[in-house]
């Protein structure tokens, strides 16, 4: 191997995608299939309140179908229980009947399940919007079906709100998702004196809530991360309104007909996009959404591309601007949009006279996305997908963000780097209004989940798993393979280098963080689970514990043994915070040691392997990067020389005895080799001011007592290392040079040279010695 460099000598004298998936149909059989496979949880109850529900001021106690709040905690078999680590919003193919009326008109309507569940501010649990804080969260929704989308319905939403209500609080069931307004659409019925029956009445037009009306039937002073599972656009085949309820009687003044009642709706129109329909000017935080590159075509639009499986959009579903009433005249010459007008559908009522009505919503950064199970590189079915969310606080520069990773790890802890079918992920930031949280006293308010469902018997349940929360600790992973046998070169997820040599010294680092700014207590009682990536022989592992006052000496915790079946765990003998101890360790490097090993000819591809590190108040999972180990006869050898492009010598007048003129700049002169031994040589022709030449050498000295090696056009050997090295290694030539020994410029004083600036060439070559 070569390497050579020259150099002169001078001498003075810086979207809203419109894809759509296909999904891959993995049928979970029950609700214990999809929890079986869940990745591991914190225990709800005592940070969450479920299944509570209190009215809002203006929903009628009668009439308001959305009055049962579905949530519940179940176990891995997906029983009820107090002590859980699932939670469910939704149950698959349930719903809750609704009985209205008495008698012969007594009528029950199954209206789809709804559910909230709350953060418990006793429990510390709460979101400060002064602080940055971070949920992390899986998230399951269904399979779907090939041919109805329904099954999947509706979806889940990650809510903050301040609503008076508090943990009570909940939205409209449907669309709604638990936390949007209910859009109310209502047709007349009259009765019969003679024969006590309701009957539709063709000869009034319907009604449909106004939008500050359905602002008003959603969770107050909130804004939503919403993940819906189901389009809800009026341009589509699997929409039609879903009768929810009755309202009690009311006077018609008609003769023979004295009383009559509405028929209420959810006519599933949130979706619908119509270009005509601007956001209005007071959305809040419009021209900021409007100029945001990162949000797509359309970081701001009424509805969205209707995906069949998947849409994430953010809203504000308690401001009266999100919602705009929708004249279904406008959509009247789509193809998609043709209502039948026979009288036993919905629809013909709702658009009596061409007249309809429905309310579409304003969305932020919508985003098509497959909420539906997946599969993995290997074919194994993906129920839960993960979200890590974040709440960035307002600076006095730049408003509050929230931002959002959607499939940012697999159900195992492997880093999601594309090798899943169906799992996208997807990654945004939002700006947002802090003011539509209304009045806070403290910058406090709840965080939690809604969900809700269709009633399509064979839907599934919307289920969630906590990771994290920020009433407890708040914790994060960093992997790192280092080659120790290539100047610890560092290998991430991100590495353009990801190759390592048979017999290679390797360093698996996983480096524990607490964070101190988010987390209200220790991280406490971590268990390590490691999977080890294959084709390394492992040799040992250490942990090392860091401080503010230094570190902790390494501690081998484990040998050959412990390592050698391909997984291994570990109980951290110290939590990592200072909540409890001041001088407590507030972050551990865990690294686990072994050598490369492949014995075939051919490069071998390490695939990611994951690891989890689950404490009583906080799991975080990651994985190995991914890395190539070269064939056993791909031998690494390496060797580098780098050099300084210039040189200056010190400046002489032509009356001076010096014989030897000193470096006045700085010089570099560096080998770097591994498995290579070698020698370097220099070669010149001198100095010369034009044609003259400068009268001396150039002349090289090892030591101040050494013989100078004088510089020509015939390579003079300066320096050599014949030792092999198994890790790269760099000699610096040129550090230990002074005043008497390196590269120097004799002077031959007998001579006298004409004043000016003489400069040269010198080529320096550094090749195997052996």
């Amino acid at each position: 191997m070569r390497s050579s460099a020259k150099f002169s000598i001078i001498a003075c004298l810086i979207l809203l995608s419109g894809i759509f998936f296909n999904p891959q149909i993995v049928a979970a059989d029950d609700i214990s299939d999809v929890v079986k496979s869940a990745p591991n949880g914190l225990s709800i109850s005592k940070y969450f309140t479920v299944g509570q529900f209190e009215l809002n001021d203006n929903e009628d106690s009668i009439a308001y179908p959305f009055k049962i709040n579905s949530s519940e905690i179940v176990d891995a078999k997906g029983d009820a229980t107090s002590d859980g680590k699932v939670l469910r919003l939704a149950t698959g193919g349930e719903t809750n009947p609704v009985t209205y009326g008495s008698g012969s008109n007594e009528t029950v309507v199954n209206t789809a399940q709804v559910g909230a569940a709350w953060s418990k501010r006793d429990s510390q649990n709460y979101i400060d919007i002064s602080k940055k804080q971070t949920v992390s969260v899986w998230l399951y929704f269904g399979s779907a079906d090939g041919d109805d989308p329904t099954k999947n319905g509706e979806g889940i939403s990650l809510v903050l709100q301040n609503d008076n209500r508090g943990e009570s609080a909940m939205g409209a069931s449907y669309q709604g998702l638990g936390v949007m307004g209910y859009d109310q659409s209502q047709t007349n019925q009259t009765k019969n004196l003679l024969t006590n029956k309701y009957s539709d009445d063709t000869f009034n037009n319907s009604l449909i809530n106004s939008p500050e009306g359905a602002a008003s039937m959603a969770i107050q002073n909130s804004m939503a991360l919403n993940f819906e599972a189901q389009s809800n656009s009026l341009i589509s085949t699997v929409r039609t309104p879903a009768l929810v309820g009755y309202s009690s009687d009311h006077s018609t003044g008609l003769i023979g007909f004295a009383k009559g009642r509405y028929k209420e709706f959810t006519l599933g129109s949130f979706d619908t996009a119509h270009d005509t329909y601007a956001a209005p000017s007071d959305f809040p935080e419009r021209d900021l959404l409007l100029s945001s590159s990162n949000l797509g075509e359309h970081p701001l639009r009424m509805g969205n591309l209707a995906n069949p499986y998947g849409t994430i959009y953010f809203s504000y579903p308690a401001n009266a601007s999100t919602y705009k009433t929708l004249n279904l005249d406008d959509l009247r010459n789509d193809d998609a949009f043709k209502p039948s007008n026979d009288l036993s559908n919905p629809w013909s009522l709702i658009n009596l006279n061409k007249k309809g009505q429905a309310l579409s919503a304003f969305q932020v950064g919508a985003q098509n996305a497959n909420l539906v199970d997946g599969e993995d590189a290997d074919g194994n079915p993906l129920y839960w997908h993960h979200l890590t969310f974040t709440w960035n606080p307002k600076t006095a520069t730049s408003p509050a963000t929230i931002e959002y990773k959607f499939n940012d790890k697999f159900p195992d802890g492997t880093i999601n780097n594309g090798q899943g079918s169906d799992y996208n992920e997807i990654t945004e930031t939002i700006p947002v209004d802090v003011s539509q949280f209304g009045t806070l006293t403290d910058n406090k308010v709840y965080w939690g989940l809604t969900g809700s469902n269709g009633t399509n018997d064979n839907s599934y349940s919307k289920l969630a798993i906590f990771e994290s929360m920020p009433s407890l600790a708040t914790a994060r992973i960093d992997t790192t393979l280092y080659d120790k046998s290539d100047n610890n070169k560092a290998i991430t997820d991100s590495s353009s280098d990801n190759k390592v040599y048979n017999d290679d010294n390797l360093a698996f680092d996983y480096h524990l963080t607490w964070d101190a700014d988010e987390s209200r207590e220790d991280w406490q009682d971590i268990v390590a689970k490691l999977n080890l990536p294959s084709d390394v022989d492992y040799n040992s592992a250490t942990i090392t514990y860091h401080n503010s006052n230094g570190d902790s000496t390494p501690e081998t915790i484990a040998k050959v043994a412990d390592l050698n079946s391909g997984s291994w765990k570990y109980t951290l003998a110290n939590n990592l915070g200072n909540k409890s101890d001041t001088n407590g360790y507030t972050s551990a490097d865990i690294t686990v040691n072994g050598t490369a090993d492949n014995q075939t000819d051919s490069p071998i591809t390490v695939d990611p392997e994951p690891a989890s590190f689950s404490g009583s108040n906080a799991i975080e999972t990651t994985s190995t990067p991914k890395f190539v180990i070269d064939g056993k006869n791909v031998v690494n050898k390496y060797l580098d020389l780098e050099v300084t492009p210039t040189l200056q010598f010190q400046d002489v007048n032509y009356k001076t005895a010096n014989t030897i003129l000193y470096r006045k700049s700085d010089f570099n002169l560096t080998v770097t080799s591994l498995k290579e031994p070698w020698k370097l040589s220099a070669t010149t022709t001198g100095l010369y001011k034009g044609t003259q030449p400068f009268y001396g050498n150039l002349i090289y000295k090892q030591t101040d007592t050494s013989k100078p090696i004088v510089l020509t056009d015939d390579a003079k050997v300066v320096a050599q290392d014949n030792k092999s090295y198994t890790t790269k290694t760099t000699d610096d030539i040129a550090a230990s040079w002074d005043n008497n020994s390196g590269l120097l410029l004799s002077n031959d004083v007998n001579k006298i040279d004409s004043a000016g600036t003489y400069t040269g060439t010198i080529n320096w070559t550094a090749i195997n010695s052996i």
